[in-house]
């Protein structure tokens, strides 16, 4: 009988990636590693469900919708399992990330090491389609939420004319699963805007760096990604925003990646 794997994220909803990500896909993979060949189901996590088919071992998996799991798990009418996120930005596993990172780029013949320095930028230059429908658990995402305007251009700006380092723009939003896998991968510098793309810090050789642009957030909330930088073994540096739509200070960006590149040091 299949067994019903349950998601019990910290925060937020599994059809956003940062949740999905942490919360569901990882536990997934690690309780993957203790029970291979068991057949199992998952429930409906809306645009995330590629994700799926990199679950390493090609598992026998059904997905269910959220409805039918949660009256499955009511009626008990089956053996589940309730996976516990790995999403709490307080309580980060410098472990557990390694080995679901280890385990996910080996099952898809990624290398997980880097030998040269490559930055990757995360502009969020669309908004997801999938969040304007009735299915859409939250109802807005990408630059609909928080943009940066002249991320781009000044990107582009400082780091085009240094033509021995690799380089580039990205709206991981639009990239298939693979395709974020092998970019980040490769990737030792990292900038994005506050947002679930630099969840993608997981895939990076440990020991890069991470620049955060960050808006003004709640006082409650956890600094996400400072925290997850450290338990990835990643450098974090922040530039400030003035609000989630403002443009950013050139003389900042430029000081903040002309520091790192030139002497790795962190703010």
């Amino acid at each position: 009988m299949r067994m019903l794997l349950v998601p019990d994220q910290w925060s937020g909803s599994v059809q956003e990636f940062y949740h999905f990500l942490l919360g569901y896909f990882a536990p997934l993979v690690l309780w993957l590693e203790k029970h291979p060949g068991r057949p199992f189901s998952v429930r409906d996590c809306g645009p995330m469900n590629p994700w799926f088919d990199f679950l390493p071992g090609s598992p026998d998996l059904e997905v269910l919708t959220p409805g039918d799991m949660l009256h499955v798990f009511a009626a008990r009418s089956r053996p589940s399992t309730v996976l516990r996120g790995m999403d709490d930005p307080n309580r980060f596993s410098p472990e557990r990330l390694a080995a679901f990172r280890n385990m996910v780029l080996f099952a898809n013949g990624i290398s997980n090491s880097s030998t040269e320095q490559r930055v990757t930028v995360i502009d969020r230059l669309s908004s997801g389609s999938f969040n304007k429908t009735t299915a859409a658990e939250v109802p807005a995402s990408g630059r609909d939420v928080r943009s940066t305007p002249n991320l781009s251009q000044l990107a582009a700006c400082l780091l085009g004319p240094i033509r021995a380092l690799k380089w580039g723009i990205a709206d991981s939003a639009e990239i298939p699963p693979r395709g974020q896998l092998e970019l980040f991968a490769s990737t030792t510098v990292l900038v994005g805007q506050h947002g679930a793309g630099l969840a993608n810090m997981v895939w990076m050789p440990p020991g890069g760096t991470v620049v955060e642009i960050q808006p003004p957030r709640p006082d409650y909330e956890p600094p996400f990604f400072r925290n997850l930088a450290r338990a990835c073994g990643h450098t974090y540096n922040r530039i400030e925003q003035e609000h989630d739509h403002a443009e950013i200070s050139e003389r900042e960006f430029d000081l903040v990646i002309n520091r790192l590149l030139g002497t790795g040091t962190a703010l």
